[in-house]
């Protein structure tokens, strides 16, 4: 009975292994290798090849790190490094593909591009197969590099010369960007075969069927070309926008065809579209300057010289490290209370983004120099009067 099992165990790995062993084709092409060759040959040497390539880059770059170099020259090594075990990954899994495929090499590869240049979609002079694809990524990445340096280039050996202002130039330098994305999209898309104006025609048919999903898409990128022809914000401005009923203030670090990116104070970034900036009231605090005045309100008590108070308060916004130095910072009485006399300092500041900044130190500036000086800030207070009531009055 054991040994019946026995050879029926032996017989169900026997065929296993003759079927893992028989040799794959993928349509009318024979490839020369099984199921087995390949775990074998190639899945097996890639984890291993792959294992001993990441085992001795990271001990090159632990010992990089053990060294006594400077930082920069680490960084630049540990760079290096890891560009060099890139390319001996790459130059491994050639030759463990070359190997495995042996003198069928070419043969599979001819048959692949085949596969690869086989359109899947076709209209007039349009062929799309999934080579155009592949050749078309390195095409907009190059798109989006040249339109990078093309806007560095003008910003920095164009604008710096001219004599215009900073949302100028903004607007300027991303007109130059996207004008030679668009260039080079158009030679780059010609290049692997796509004739542009039939690309416009059929992005045009399916417009009209996906126009509605599209439809908040095609505002934020209307809106995004209005904002850098219009230049109503830049990056680097620091404003107040209104979205989804939520007010966001912060530094705008990026403004793109679709959105803009805004770093708050609290170190968040938010991505607003652009339609919500262009279509709702944005207080933008450094539109043509950065200079912004900012308040620190204050009671005082009603017995208060108001005199004496204004100067007192006028020496601490002279004291603000915030302060222009060019603008005098005036005080004026705000309204009468119930508990004091309402006051306010305005002090213009040099930079907008440290507006909560200097607030801060001005209020905690004031209440130093009113504990100094014995100006008494009140505090909310209700006087009550009891008279004395006539006997056999309760």
């Amino acid at each position: 009975m054991d040994e019946l099992e026995s050879g029926s165990f032996g017989e169900v790995i026997s065929g296993i292994w003759e079927i893992l062993s028989q040799p794959l084709s993928a349509g009318t092409l024979s490839l020369p290798f099984s199921v087995a060759g390949f775990v074998l040959e190639f899945l097996l040497p890639l984890f291993v090849g792959i294992f001993v390539i990441r085992f001795l880059k990271n001990l090159v770059a632990r010992s990089i790190d053990r060294s006594k170099l400077k930082d920069p020259v680490k960084n630049n090594l540990k760079r290096w490094n890891r560009i060099i075990f890139r390319v001996l990954g790459l130059i491994y899994l050639i030759l463990i593909t070359t190997f495995l495929l042996g003198a069928e090499f070419f043969s599979v590869l001819s048959a692949l591009g085949t596969i690869l240049n086989e359109p899947f979609y076709s209209s007039g002079d349009l062929k799309i197969s999934v080579m155009t694809l592949i050749t078309a990524v390195p095409v907009f990445y190059l798109a989006s590099l040249a339109g990078k340096g093309a806007r560095s280039l003008v910003e920095r050996e164009v604008l710096k010369r001219l004599p215009v202002d900073e949302s100028r130039k903004f607007s300027i330098a991303n007109m130059s960007r996207y004008t030679v994305m668009l260039l080079v999209l158009i030679m780059g898309l010609s290049f692997i075969g796509i004739d542009f104006s039939s690309l416009i025609l059929v992005f045009s048919v399916l417009g009209i069927g996906i126009g509605f999903g599209l439809q908040s898409m095609v505002s934020n990128f209307f809106a995004g070309v209005v904002i850098i022809l219009s230049r109503p914000i830049k990056e680097g401005d620091f404003i107040l926008a209104t979205t989804s009923g939520e007010n966001l203030e912060g530094r705008v670090v990026k403004i793109t065809l679709l959105h803009s990116v805004i770093n708050t104070l609290l170190n968040e970034t938010i991505i607003i579209p652009n339609s919500e900036i262009i279509g709702k009231p944005v207080h933008n605090y450094s539109y043509d300057s950065q200079e912004v005045t900012v308040p620190a309100i204050v009671e005082v008590h009603y017995e208060s010289d108001l005199d004496f108070v204004e100067k007192v308060l006028i020496d601490v916004g002279k004291e603000c490290p915030y302060w222009t130095g060019t603008l005098e910072p005036t005080m004026r009485v705000r309204s009468f209370n119930s508990s004091g006399i309402e006051v306010g300092l305005y002090t213009r500041i040099i930079h907008a983004p440290e507006r909560f900044v200097a607030m801060a130190w001005l209020r905690k500036m004031i209440w130093r120099r009113f504990k100094e000086n014995g100006i008494v800030i009140p505090y909310p207070q209700m006087d009550l009067y009891v008279k004395t009531l006539p006997p056999g009055s309760e």
